[in-house]
């Protein structure tokens, strides 16, 4: 079984209700759910950061190099990004 850290949280409650929303349609629990975003927003900011090293190093992505990232991220993550 994986190892869980417990942690309390608090939300604005329409915030909360529309996540519940979301839990129910997706059929994970309120916690699995807040875990998967949280860990998909995690990857979406490493990679940017790697991203910016990157550029830090060898130079700004093109239009082309970035449109052809992104795309490759969609599939990768399975979600639109901005």
């Amino acid at each position: 079984m994986a190892q869980r850290e417990k942690r309390s949280v608090s939300f604005d409650p329409n915030i909360a209700r529309k996540i519940e929303a979301l839990v129910v349609l997706s059929g994970d629990s309120f916690s699995g759910w807040i875990n998967k975003t949280a860990a998909r927003e995690l990857k979406r900011t490493e990679a940017i950061a790697g991203i910016e090293d990157w550029e830090s190093e060898h130079g700004a992505l093109t239009t082309d190099e970035r449109e052809s990232g992104q795309r490759r991220a969609r599939q990768l993550l399975g979600t639109d990004i901005e």
